[in-house]
């Protein structure tokens, strides 16, 4: 009995680290100011719980495919504060950063350009599943630091870097 309890936390430790190592909770959150943008933008409206938004996003990635329009990177805009919102009231936009947006996209989609601007620039190379633990309470602290206020939208441009490797940049509004 012994022996299988030392295999169970065993195994539990070397799966937790696997999925430490795999989702990136190791990779640095980088945060800097930039100017980003124009970015054309091709979405489908999404209400509720953000990490539920991927079938928007993969919805409008399929409709990019089959009508020949480049999907340069997939994107989410996320528009309400979820400490705010109830998580089920939640309004956020996914799709893809288009080169140009064609003349016709689907009743069901909307285009906007996001702005040409300086944001507070956060990257990382880990899961984006795992933004909300590792990214937001970095970035948080850091606009405490700065004295600065994250307004309005935040966008999560979601970048294949090859097969294994993703990196997210989130670019944060702010103001004093």
């Amino acid at each position: 009995m012994k022996y299988f309890i030392l295999l169970f936390f065993a195994t539990l430790m070397i799966g937790g680290g696997a999925a430490y190592h795999y989702l990136g909770f190791s990779q640095p959150v980088t945060i800097t100011t930039a100017n980003q943008g124009p970015f054309q933008m091709i979405f489908k409206d999404h209400i509720g719980p953000y990490h539920e938004i991927m079938e928007a996003i993969e919805e409008v990635e399929k409709w990019a495919k089959a009508s020949g329009v480049e999907c340069i990177n997939s994107v989410g805009e996320y528009i309400d504060d979820p400490e705010v919102v109830d998580h089920d009231r939640l309004r956020s936009r996914g799709g893809c950063i288009v080169q140009q947006v064609p003349a016709e996209i689907p009743k069901q989609f909307g285009s906007e350009t996001i702005p040409n601007k300086e944001y507070l620039v956060a990257t990382f190379d880990g899961a984006p599943s795992i933004g909300p633990f590792k990214v937001y309470p970095k970035v948080k602290n850091h606009l405490q630091a700065s004295h600065l206020k994250s307004t309005g939208s935040v966008y999560e441009i979601y970048e294949v870097r090859d097969v294994n490797k993703l990196r997210t940049t989130y670019l944060f509004s702010t103001s004093p």
